[in-house]
């Protein structure tokens, strides 16, 4: 799971892009099919996709309960670039706490850590600090997804 931190310009216009491939195309299919989220927005209707720079059909759905959109795009040549217009893009709520919390539940570490660690999320409110104390704590793939999930506040 990953988690896109690239939205500054909330309120306003955003464009989403995904380039196309680029290098040895024989190692990546010749078709995706994308299912691209925006967590903690707000639900937003003024959507345009384009490949190559032509109107793509899509779909959209809101998750009222994760405060989520997601845009899917089906059966998208690799070697073409999809982009994303949206405008008036709007901040929900933050879902910080509740994507750590899946995460954690779902990670292969002991009880107790697991326990400790949603403790201190939930309590440390200072995002310098909670990153500071998760370091002293965990490593690796876990601590990454962590730091990617709390930042994107």
């Amino acid at each position: 799971m990953h988690f896109l931190n690239g939205i500054s310009n909330w309120g306003k216009d955003a464009i989403f892009t995904i380039h196309a491939v680029k290098g040895d195309v024989t190692v990546v299919p010749d078709n995706r099919s994308y299912v691209i989220k925006f967590r903690s927005v707000e639900k937003f209707e003024n959507i345009v996709v384009k490949l190559d720079g032509l109107d793509c059909p899509f779909e959209t759905v809101y998750d009222d309960s994760l405060l989520s959109q997601s845009i899917i795009v089906k059966q998208v040549e690799t070697q073409q670039t999809l982009e994303i217009y949206i405008k008036d893009i709007k901040s929900a709520e933050n879902l910080v706490e509740k994507d750590a919390m899946e995460l954690i539940a779902e990670a292969q570490i002991e009880y107790v850590l697991k326990e400790e660690l949603i403790a201190l999320i939930s309590q440390e409110k200072n995002e310098k600090v909670l990153i500071s104390e998760l370091a002293s704590m965990i490593d690796g793939d876990l601590f990454g997804a962590l730091i990617e999930i709390i930042t994107a506040r």
